[in-house]
């Protein structure tokens, strides 16, 4: 099954002058934590909307892959960005239907 993660940062994280060093190593873990798991194919997809940071449109987006919502709301909450309260998560059940040049039938 396809789950939808939306990152979004919490408002003191809106303001650059706010990131810290220690700040930019949890996004670095982030990275990692997302890389790894699309290595281990539980990532289908992963973007960001291209705004700056300060714009309260700024989101992160993630299709999941897991047998079972408990095991996609785990992977959200492992994300070292939520683990350290830079941002928030918001999980959906997903259905794809269009993916790259592909019609998936479900």
């Amino acid at each position: 099954m396809d789950f939808l993660c939306i990152l979004q940062p919490q408002p003191q994280y809106k303001v650059r002058e706010n990131w810290t060093d220690a700040t930019n190593k949890i996004l670095g873990d982030h990275w990692n934590y997302l890389v790894k798991l699309h290595g281990e194919g539980k990532i289908k997809f992963a973007s960001r909307t291209n705004y700056e940071i300060d714009n309260d449109a700024n989101r992160g987006l993630a299709v999941y892959v897991a047998d079972t919502e408990q095991q996609a709301r785990d992977l959200m909450m492992n994300d070292p960005c939520i683990v350290n309260g830079i941002m928030t998560g918001e999980l959906h059940p997903l259905l794809v239907f269009m993916l790259g040049d592909k019609i998936v039938e479900r």
